[in-house]
């Protein structure tokens, strides 16, 4: 090869030379990506199968706990225009017992010995909790102990 001829070769293979480098930098680096998008599509996935696991069970709970209610309601009313049906008074007490148990099998804690806790080791422990198992608490505590710092910390 002549001068001129090589004079202009040889930036262009030193550009190609480059361009390939930067090509499999870049193709490493969006195999890298992908890779951690990936994972992070599946995470949300599993996140939003349990928020609709959640979600739903909430449902269910919120419509049987509904009912517990009403039959509660009814049963006051009834206690009210007859106090000496000693049934009624039980049957009272047996709904009671019902949403107790119902609360109990439909929101299973996301926090171990939770009514052990004291409200300052409670906030302390949520504060890396999802929003659906803080909705949980929230929704548990309101029909417990009703603590109002642990509600304003859970925020719901």
């Amino acid at each position: 090869m002549n001068t001129k001829t090589e004079t202009v070769t040889e930036p262009i293979r030193s550009f190609l030379k480059t361009a390939n480098e930067r090509t499999t930098e870049f193709t490493k680096e969006l195999q890298t990506r992908s890779s951690e998008l990936g994972k992070e599509a599946r995470t949300r996935g599993e996140n939003i199968v349990g928020e609709a696991v959640s979600l739903t069970r909430d449902t269910v709970f919120g419509f049987e706990s509904a009912v517990l209610d009403g039959i509660g309601r009814a049963l006051d009313q009834a206690i009210e225009r007859a106090p000496e049906a000693d049934l009624l008074t039980t049957a009272r007490k047996r709904i009671v017992e019902l949403k107790k148990e119902a609360t109990k099998r439909a929101k299973k804690l996301p926090l171990p010995d939770y009514d052990k806790m004291s409200a300052k080791a409670i906030i302390d422990a949520i504060q890396n909790l999802s929003f659906t198992k803080r909705r949980i608490l929230a929704n548990y505590e309101r029909d417990h102990k009703a603590r109002k710092t642990v509600l304003q910390a859970l925020g719901l």
